[in-house]
């Protein structure tokens, strides 16, 4: 009988090291794997489901926090719509914050060509003298 996954055929199919699994179940975002009597973790499919609603989770941009936060809305019956609102919310933060790093980055560039354009006068103005 199989008592689930080990840890290094979770890692081959969700593509994480056996490290940031161990590191994920520190955090508390994968509850700890059922173990044998010789101490070996063995994972379930709903395991390997999790990890991957966490690596997707990441790819879209959120925190480790954030998904700590999430995670759990997604297997309480019913609320699965409410941690896609969370998620949401936390996207639209970072795209408010994505547009106001772009406009400092403009203004920095705009001062950065006035200050070229201040330096080159002063270069000519000096070779010309």
């Amino acid at each position: 009988m199989n008592k689930g996954y080990k840890i290094g055929d979770v890692a081959q199919l969700t593509g994480l090291t056996a490290r940031t699994i161990r590191y994920y179940e520190e955090l508390g975002l994968l509850e700890e794997s059922d173990r044998s009597e010789g101490g070996t973790r063995y994972f379930s499919d709903g395991d390997i489901h999790r990890l991957r609603r966490i690596t997707l989770l990441k790819n879209v941009g959120l925190t480790l926090e954030d998904i700590g936060r999430i995670l759990p809305l997604y297997y309480e019956d019913g609320r699965a719509l409410e941690a896609k609102h969370e998620v949401l919310k936390i996207l639209q933060a970072h795209l408010a914050t994505a547009d106001k790093k772009i406009e400092e980055l403009k203004q920095f560039r705009e001062e950065t060509e006035r200050n070229i354009a201040v330096l080159e006068q002063y270069i000519r103005y000096y070779d010309e003298t």
